[in-house]
């Protein structure tokens, strides 16, 4: 472990075993966003009673209830908000991910992604919980990954889909010598990057993960099952519980088949935001009625879609608050990016709904890479799309603009297509023989 690693491994275990707090930020902040920073003396030393009620003193040494650090979430459905995270929590989840990926003590892992995101500080707390070797590398390309994956005895890399789309298709990433687990989370893998990861490295255990900053993590799919099941986020692991509700709030019959909100409970799950009871309220609630675990007195209502399999495995549909109203019909943005994904040479896509002047919601999409044939493109999509589903117009880019914490960001990308929509207009208007958005 490098000489920077090895100072930043000091700093988190004085963090978290001698009483300071982490407060892990955006590290960018947009104009306007960053309203404060906090004092130290304004960050809470204990937890309201009723809120700590919720975490078992087991999963921690000392008080379990005590506040840890707080992290922000993204800020890809609003503004971030600072979620109290306890000891028990930040424990707990580091015991949990560490049992089910086997990590130990000979495992280097790259810590590549954001500390200020809950997935990037995880790849701190999982090595300390067993004593295995980090390696921290900012990188800006996948080619700058190249040297520590080949020469720097890595055993274990977490990404994201900004990050693994584009090294699923680097050449050298199967001389990987010592590689033998990838994990991908903060979003959904094409199934054509899993089929490409599983191409290069075959020997390589895939883990595909998701989770919330509101309860850590949640899910994972079995290495062995995601040749079958390349589009699954898995199920619940021990002491993460997860259930669907339907529109109307019921839950649905546990373990049975079905479409709804996932709703997660168990000890990870967070004390809420911090100074924002509002917000904490909306999404920490008490268990629908037949919610099958008792000890859970709150859970997180995730905001997001599930469809769940007869055997329990859960495949992630869509934010509900992303869907979008076209032709009178609701359309997830994640049905039309899938079908997009299958066209010849498409690596990347996102799909949204945008107004202008007045007009009724249409919808956009924007793909990568710039070589895409986007005329090619939307006749293709229109013999597989419904006509509520077919987007208005498309734009090719070199890359999707990613967030922060390497997701890739949706509203930057709808931002993106307005800028080159009008643009196009303008052009059009100056010179009629001028070329257009396809279509």
């Amino acid at each position: 472990m490098g000489e920077q690693a090895a100072g930043n491994r000091g700093g988190i275990v004085g963090g978290t075993g001698c009483g300071y707090r982490l407060r892990a930020a955006s590290p960018c902040p947009a104009r306007g966003e960053l309203r404060f920073s906090l004092h130290p003396d304004q960050i809470p030393q204990e937890l309201p009673e009723a809120e700590a009620s919720t975490h078992p003193p087991a999963l921690s040494n000392g008080d379990p209830h005590r506040l840890a650090a707080l992290l922000y979430t993204s800020g890809s459905t609003g503004l971030p908000k600072g979620v109290m995270v306890t000891r028990a929590n930040l424990n707990g989840g580091a015991n949990a991910v560490s049992r089910y990926l086997d990590l130990n003590a000979h495992d280097e892992l790259l810590a590549i992604l954001p500390l200020s995101f809950d997935y990037g500080l995880s790849q701190i707390t999982t090595a300390l919980t067993v004593g295995a070797g980090i390696t921290l590398q900012d990188y800006l390309l996948p080619n700058d990954l190249k040297k520590p994956l080949l020469d720097g005895g890595i055993t274990v890399m977490a990404g994201t889909p900004g990050l693994l789309i584009p090294l699923a298709r680097q050449a050298w990433l199967s001389e990987a010598p010592n590689l033998r687990l990838i994990t991908n989370s903060g979003g959904k893998l094409p199934v054509a990057s899993v089929h490409a990861l599983r191409s290069a490295r075959p020997q390589t255990k895939i883990f595909l993960m998701y989770g919330l900053t509101e309860a850590f993590r949640a899910s994972f799919l079995p290495p062995q099952e995601v040749d079958d099941h390349p589009d699954s986020i898995g199920r619940a692991f021990e002491g993460s519980h997860l259930e669907l509700v339907d529109a109307t709030g019921r839950l649905l019959p546990a373990q049975a088949a079905g479409e709804g909100e996932l709703l997660q409970g168990g000890p990870l799950v967070t004390a809420g935001y911090f100074n924002d009871p509002e917000a904490t309220a909306q999404r920490f609630r008490a268990p629908p009625a037949g919610w099958p675990h008792p000890e859970d007195d709150r859970v997180v209502y995730s905001g997001d879609r599930m469809r769940r399999d007869a055997q329990g495995r859960l495949y992630f549909l869509g934010r509900m608050d992303e869907q979008i109203k076209s032709q009178g019909m609701r359309v997830s943005p994640e049905e039309i990016e899938g079908v997009a994904l299958q066209f010849d040479g498409v690596t990347e896509a996102l799909a949204f709904g945008y107004q202008t002047d007045g007009e009724e919601t249409r919808i956009g999409l924007v793909v990568a890479p710039e070589t895409i044939a986007t005329n090619a493109l939307q006749t293709w999509l229109q013999a597989r799309l419904a006509p509520f589903q077919m987007p208005a117009a498309t734009v090719a880019v070199d890359a999707l603009p990613r967030s922060n914490n390497g997701k890739l960001d949706r509203q930057a990308s709808r931002a993106l297509f307005l800028d080159r929509r009008a643009a196009s207009s303008t052009k059009r208007a100056s010179s009629p023989n001028s070329g257009t958005l396809a279509p």
